[in-house]
Parts: C-alpha cells; sequence; structure tokens
C-alpha cells in the first residue's frame, strides 16, 4: 500500500527530474526550442483536442473488448489501490 508521504516523494523526484531535464534540453537546443514552441503555439488547443478524443475512444475501446470477469478484477484493483482513499494502517 502506497502512504501519502511516498506519493509526495514520488511528485517531488517527477518534478524535480522534469525541471533538470528541461534546462538540460534548453541548454543544449536552445532557439531551436523556442522556435519550435512559437510554430506550435496556435496548434496546440487542436493538438489537445484531438489527443483528449483520442484517448477517450481508446478507453471506451478497450472497456467495451474487456470481459466482464476481467472488467470486475480491473474495478476492485482500481478500487483497492486508489491513493485518495484513506485506510487504517491495520488494513492490508
Amino acid at each position: 500500500m502506497e502512504t501519502s508521504e511516498s506519493g509526495l516523494n514520488f511528485l517531488v523526484v517527477t518534478l524535480v527530474s522534469v525541471v533538470v531535464l528541461a534546462i538540460i534540453v534548453r541548454r543544449r537546443y536552445g532557439l531551436v526550442g523556442k522556435r519550435f514552441i512559437e510554430r506550435l503555439g496556435p496548434w496546440w488547443p487542436r493538438i489537445i483536442k484531438i489527443g483528449s478524443i483520442a484517448t477517450m475512444v481508446l478507453w471506451l475501446i478497450i472497456w467495451i473488448t474487456v470481459s466482464p470477469e476481467r472488467r470486475a478484477e480491473l474495478n476492485k484493483h482500481y478500487q483497492d489501490n486508489a491513493p485518495w482513499v484513506v485506510r487504517d494502517k491495520s488494513d492490508p
């Protein structure tokens, strides 16, 4: 079972890694990244919309094709491992 402290540690490590990677990429590529962002700028709302729709369609296809037994198993696994559910320390 994941504690909130380990979840917070994971979040901090992830954020620090992203910042370090961004600094490395910025120093390595400089203006190339700036030009890329300037070109991508007008298109980002459309890219986000298409990505969101594609993700929802993919989840729908997965959900339809999964057998009811496997679906119940996935639901149980999801509920048992939900990080926002507060559990007793004695709960396995």
